[in-house]
């Protein structure tokens, strides 16, 4: 710039007294001054950050698998209970091909730091330069390619706003809009591609018009909006006037519903290409797939005669190489329920169109056929065929294979542990082997939910929980499960379920889980004689009084010697008595209370209420104060006999009404009232059978043979 400032001085200084020769000489020197700028930037530095990006791109495969004419797609009716292509980590299967992986960026990782590098001092030195707007979509791009979605997102928002009528406008807002699913915030992703969308329109940039189109339906799908996933191809067809461009919107339309399994109104959607001007890749996608969809209407005269047409068609013979028709010939022989013919069509397809993702996809679907039907063996065979290669149903032939391969390996497996349980020896250790069997038959038993045998899999968890030692805390893992497949039919018997995890296994991660479940606080788990008596009081003031009761029960009956074991039995017979309103039981309790505890003050609190409820009750079901407790309780073995009770003054009928009148011992303070709840022994809980109706109900505990299949086939 120094030499260009020395020149306009001189040429100044020379003509002050010609202003129009000055004004043409200003004109001149500073359009020569802005060219050679222009002419630095370019080749010192533009050009070579815009070398560095094509070779970049190639080394991506850029251009073969974008730039380069498009092939035939192939198409796939999507399940539904089975996902074709899973997601990549957190981002939907439709982005993937967005990300550069490390391994496909470590070789060109210099240059796209260098396209960087050489970016930032084009707009450092040259900011005046016509390479600016050019010189922010390369650095977005190297952003995008390293996957830094928010500078790369800024760099296009600068573009954006500082040269909105540039050429390199429409590709930046279709950059910005993928950096913006690629955040995962979809919001701004749907403005962006709807701005993408007229930006497009506006500089009849086609390409990025259908990736944008493209990109709305897909993130519609991916939000479970099947009339959003239309709307923007419906929308491009009314709006252009170009029937080569509705052909292809048209066609993009009717694919997309085929993919939704909408055949009919695919079938009538692809029937249109017909009508508009569709280019050769997009014309032939439209008869191949409507033939498809007949089919699956049963049109199959059709299907076939379409097919057929297709095949003698000179101008698709490159296509038809691809292995379509003959995939879709396989599809009609097994809608149609030609086996023997399906046969010699695969074993054809098998020398002619060896490797083709068309014919791949066919044996999917053949796989899926004999997977609805339970022919596991058969189907598997089809799913190893459908996995040799990467296609649209690559991720679920892979899934299938391999979960009917773990069926198969666990089962025999199970096998072997039920062998060694029937044939013990005296080095046998049964328990270790229940354990590891039970194992197995949880692990068999995730395969056939995964395989959505959800009946299978129930049977499955109750028989590992059933086999498990009791000693094993892998059972609440087992209980869980089969809680969790029973709990919408039968809630009660889940929620038994529940109370024997949180009573066995309370300080497992599953035991947690069912306190909440069950509504129990962090009191209800103590461990010392104190701690748990302590939260039986906590819990008793809140009005839980049903676990209150399991505290207090577990001090009386574990504890029986502890101090606080006469305070938790005068407190079980206070719940019974004024909260649950069941005097018979009450009296039970302080019964024991006086007969065990005579020495401390609840005993002598309550002692002439019971002497006169016993005496003058004559109803059988009433507990007499002295009777021994029965034996499950481990007090009865740790107290000697009443010892004869202290002389005491005959009580009168007033005072002893007076007694009665207030419930025969002194109430608590601030007592919180709560309906009667029946508080079930831990000891005597069992596990609660399947709901009726269900097929999971033939295997109950203490059943030894092997649960079977929802096919009704025994298990190999």
């Amino acid at each position: 710039m120094n030499v260009c400032t020395q020149l306009f001085h001189g040429i100044f200084s020379a003509m002050t007294k010609n202003v129009l020769a000055i004004g043409v000489c200003l004109v001149v020197v500073i359009s020569g001054c802005s060219f050679w700028d222009n002419s630095t930037t370019y080749f010192n530095t533009y050009y070579n950050a815009k070398k560095l990006m094509n070779e970049t791109e190639e080394e991506f495969g850029y251009h073969d698998e974008i730039v380069k004419p498009p092939a035939p797609r192939v198409v796939v009716p999507q399940e539904p209970d089975i996902v074709l292509e899973k997601k990549t980590g957190e981002l939907p299967k439709y982005l993937k091909d967005f990300q550069i992986k490390p391994e496909k960026l470590q070789p060109v990782q210099v240059k796209v730091d260098s396209i960087i590098i050489k970016g930032s001092k084009i707009l450092a030195i040259h900011p005046k330069s016509s390479f600016i707007d050019g010189t922010l979509f390369l650095m977005a791009q190297a952003f995008f390619y390293r996957s830094e979605w928010l500078p790369a997102n800024i760099k296009c928002q600068e573009l954006i706003e500082q040269f909105p009528n540039s050429s390199y406008s429409p590709d930046a807002h279709l950059l910005s809009s993928k950096s913006y699913l690629m955040q995962q915030n979809i919001p701004k992703a749907n403005t962006m591609l709807s701005r993408t969308v007229d930006v497009a329109w506006q500089q009849k940039r086609y390409d990025v018009l259908a990736e944008a189109f493209r990109l709305q339906a897909e993130t519609a799908l991916d939000q479970q909006d099947v009339d959003a996933a239309e709307r923007p191809y419906r929308q491009a067809i009314v709006q252009t006037d170009d029937n080569v461009l509705k052909a292809r919107w048209q066609n993009e339309l009717g694919l997309l519903l085929y993919r939704l399994g909408k055949f009919e109104r695919a079938e009538k959607e692809l029937a249109k290409v017909q009508s508009f001007d569709p280019e050769p890749v997009y014309d032939y996608e439209s008869r191949v797939y409507r033939a498809a969809a007949l089919m699956r209407t049963k049109r199959y005269t059709e299907s076939a005669a379409m097919l057929d047409e297709l095949e003698k068609s000179r101008k698709f013979d490159d296509y038809n190489k691809m292995g379509f028709i003959t995939a879709e010939r396989m599809n009609w022989l097994r809608i149609t329920g030609n086996n023997d013919s399906l046969k010699k069509m695969e074993m054809y397809a098998d020398t002619a169109n060896v490797n083709s993702s068309a014919v791949l996809a066919a044996n999917f679907q053949t796989g899926m056929k004999l997977y609805r039907e339970k022919d596991y063996t058969n189907a598997r065979k089809y799913f190893a065929k459908a996995r040799t290669k990467r296609t649209p149903v690559f991720d679920g032939a892979s899934l299938l294979f391999s979960l009917l391969n773990q069926r198969e390996e666990k089962q025999m497996t199970a096998n072997l542990y039920e062998q060694k349980l029937a044939t013990p020896d005296s080095t046998t250790n049964r328990d270790s082997i229940k354990t590891a069997l039970a194992h197995v038959i949880f692990e068999l038993g995730r395969v056939h939910e995964q395989l959505g045998n959800a009946d299978s899999a129930t049977k499955w968890y109750l028989y590992a929980a059933d086999i498990a030692p009791v000693a094993d805390t892998s059972r609440a893992q087992y209980l869980y499960n089969y809680a969790r497949m029973i709990d919408s039919a039968n809630t009660e018997s889940a929620d038994s379920i529940h109370q024997i995890i949180f009573d066995k296994y309370k300080r497992t991660q599953y035991g947690r889980v069912s306190q909440v479940r069950l509504g129990y606080t962090n009191y209800a788990i103590a461990d010392t004689v104190r701690d748990v008596f302590e939260s039986g009081m906590h819990l008793r003031k809140i009005g839980s009084y049903d676990i209150a009761m399991k505290q207090f029960h577990r001090v009386a009956d574990e504890y029986p010697q502890s101090k606080y074991a006469p305070q938790a039995t005068y407190l079980i017979g206070w719940i019974w008595q004024e909260q649950w309103k069941n005097r018979d039981s009450a009296l039970f309790y302080f019964s024991r209370l006086v007969r065990y505890y005579q020495e401390s003050e609840y005993a002598k609190e309550v002692y002439y209420a019971v002497v006169y409820a016993t005496t003058n009750n004559t109803k059988d079901s009433v507990a007499k104060p002295y009777d021994k407790p029965n034996n499950d309780s481990k007090d009865s073995t740790k107290h000697g006999e009443l010892q004869q009770q202290p002389n005491q003054q005959p009580m009168q009928p007033d005072q002893i009404r007076d007694i009665l009148k207030r419930g025969g011992f002194q109430r608590p303070n601030n007592p919180v009232s709560m309906n009667p709840i029946a508080v079930p022994n831990e000891n005597q809980v069992s596990i609660p059978p399947p709901p009726q109706g269900s097929n999971a109900d033939t295997v109950k505990p203490g059943n030894k043979p092997m649960p079977q299949d929802t096919s009704g086939k025994k298990p190999k």
